[in-house]
């Protein structure tokens, strides 16, 4: 049974007078983002024997290794390539049109544990990105143009650095829960777009089978082990 703790050193005093320790540790799930555009994303369905630790690091689908203390909940976007070069000028050549305009504005983040919804947020691309450290990079443009006579006075064309955008984690709603979830208790948590599917705009850039969009939805806390 999921627990809310509402003192973390009252909680664990127990568990450490029978030996128990903490370490920090983060679970993983990515969920493939489709072309077809899934109308549900199931998280934690995976363990990973059955992918990669980078994708999953559950050991096994659907349930934590030890009891968890979870404090923190964020989702984000993976992707291989940006291909940041392949910008040809078309909403369809750069992510930049999805995180500007689609479906990161969609969507409801939903866990469920004993029989109700513990957490439920619209939203949650934008409302709970994770908090990981990353590069900005910005471009000014094109700075300077210098043209000059020739016969015939023919420009043939200016290229400009592709546009790029990430989602901002400033003014974003923190999910800092504080939940014991034991060993055993089931993990039912998702992403649904009750509204109906919202499709992937940058179609050249993303590709099921070689260059596929995932979300992944990280759960931060404190591991229970025996020593």
């Amino acid at each position: 049974m999921i627990q809310a703790v509402y003192d973390r050193d009252i909680f664990l005093a127990p568990f450490r007078q029978r030996g128990w320790r903490t370490k920090r540790h983060s679970y993983i799930s990515s969920v493939a983002y489709t072309e077809s555009a899934p109308t549900e994303l199931r998280f934690f369905g995976k363990g990973f024997r059955d992918t990669n630790k980078e994708l999953d690091n559950l050991p096994v689908a659907g349930r934590f290794d030890g009891p968890f203390l979870l404090q923190s909940i964020s989702l984000r976007l993976k992707i291989k390539n940006w291909s940041l070069l392949a910008f040809a000028g078309d909403d369809l050549d750069t992510l930049a049109s999805d995180l500007v305009m689609g479906f990161p504005w969609a969507g409801v983040f939903t866990f469920n544990g004993n029989g109700e919804d513990l957490l439920k947020l619209p939203q949650p691309l934008l409302e709970m990105p994770d908090r990981a450290g990353e590069f900005q990079v910005k471009s000014a443009g094109v700075r300077t143009l210098t043209l000059t006579e020739a016969t015939p006075n023919t420009l043939l064309s200016v290229i400009t650095p592709a546009p790029f955008a990430h989602i901002a984690t400033d003014r974003a709603f923190s999910c800092d829960p504080l939940w014991f979830i034991d060993e055993g208790d089931p993990l039912d948590v998702s992403l649904r777009y009750p509204a109906g599917a919202v499709h992937p705009i940058a179609t050249d850039i993303t590709d099921d089978s070689t260059n596929p969009l995932y979300v992944q939805c990280l759960f931060h806390g404190e591991l229970l082990t025996q020593n």
